[in-house]
């Protein structure tokens, strides 16, 4: 008997207040109230998309490293947004992990009629369950509204510029734009669907990588197959290595004794009940708010709940041991991994767990 087992969060809410305070000038490289404008008279509308309960204008990334090993991630988001458009567009939730940084450059909402500024969002901090974070929550004050949002994220001890992007989201996706600082000496691995080639220039600190991507449509998500689902996974490292030691480690990490009432489910005498009994138990088991990235992992995995969807599947991987099944962890990728190919640890959609 096998079995393979996946976890989706479940919906949960975070308690939060949402501040909204004078108007303030734009970070640097933030969307502007005149970027807004132009946007406005250049960017596709609700009548160009039918039902759909929104449009990302913009989304624009830039990557870089920085002396110390860390990578600094900004990232610009325009959305144009319907009342009722996904909470996943409204809510942003950016975990702070230990020695890094997350933090909100600037947070607003737009009239998408006029342009008007309607009213700054205050962004704020908090901890959920030991899950440090950073997040903005933008209110539906009118039935159509434009988001705009700038965030700076710094992930230490990365010792390399990576990620892996998605070019289609659940919202058609008007302009796409990529920038991978590659310093000096390093040379990038990429590899894509619907992208295109990069636009490659030399600079002071070494070299550009630039892709600009028009009219990405919707994707659907109605199957697990990420065939027909454009993006870009890129790494200065190449090969599965590196990654391959961070599961590994993901693997071997130490867990928490059970709770009581999983004790008593693993301790029944029918192996079978027992791991049933103890799939149904961290199935049902309370999830972290579902504006959390599902890969989230704390260092130590605390011993109640709420879990994210890996925490939940780690746990299980290791407890229903006791109870006499074998388990092995499989990775599920968003593309395959080679030896001349990035494999950066985005690219790992999510782990399953083969039980028997």
């Amino acid at each position: 008997m096998k079995t393979f087992i996946r976890f989706r969060m479940a919906a949960a809410l975070l308690a939060g207040i949402i501040l909204l305070f004078a108007a303030d000038s734009p970070a640097p490289g933030a969307p502007s109230s005149s970027d807004i404008l132009r946007m406005i008279q250049e960017s596709p509308h609700f009548s160009d998309h039918g039902d759909a309960d929104g449009v990302v204008w913009l989304r624009e990334s830039e990557y870089t490293l920085k002396a110390d090993g860390s990578m600094v991630r900004l990232t610009d988001l325009v959305v144009l947004a319907r009342k009722d458009v996904g909470e996943e567009w409204t809510r942003w939730s950016f975990p702070i992990p230990e020695g890094g940084a997350a933090k909100v450059l600037s947070a607003s909402l737009y009239d998408p009629g006029s342009g008007r500024l309607l009213s700054p969002v205050l962004p704020r901090t908090g901890e959920h369950e030991g899950a440090l974070f950073t997040e903005a929550l933008f209110p539906d004050l009118q039935e159509e509204f434009i988001i705009a949002l700038s965030v700076e994220e710094i992930l230490p001890k990365m010792f390399a510029v990576e990620d892996f992007l998605w070019v289609n989201e659940t919202l058609p996706l008007w302009e796409q734009k990529v920038t991978v600082n590659v310093p000096a000496g390093m040379e990038l691995f990429v590899e894509s669907r619907g992208a295109g080639e990069p636009r490659r220039a030399r600079t002071a600190d070494g070299e550009q990588y630039v892709w600009n991507i028009v009219n990405s449509p919707a994707w659907t998500g109605r199957t697990l197959k990420s065939d027909d689902r454009g993006y870009i996974s890129f790494s200065i490292r190449r090969g599965a290595e590196p990654l391959a030691r961070k599961l590994s480690a993901l693997e071997g990490m130490l867990v928490p004794e059970p709770p009581g009432a999983v004790k008593r489910i693993l301790s029944q005498s029918s192996p079978l009940k027992a791991g049933q009994g103890a799939i149904d138990w961290i199935t049902r088991a309370p999830s972290l708010p579902e504006h959390f990235p599902s890969n989230f992992v704390r260092n130590n995995i605390p011993s109640e709940g709420p879990w994210s969807d890996w925490e939940k599947t780690l746990l299980l991987y290791r407890w229903i041991r006791s109870a006499g099944w074998e388990s092995r962890l499989h990775w599920l990728t968003a593309h395959p991994f080679g030896e001349e190919l990035p494999a950066p640890a985005g690219a790992v959609v999510r782990p399953v767990l083969e039980l028997s």
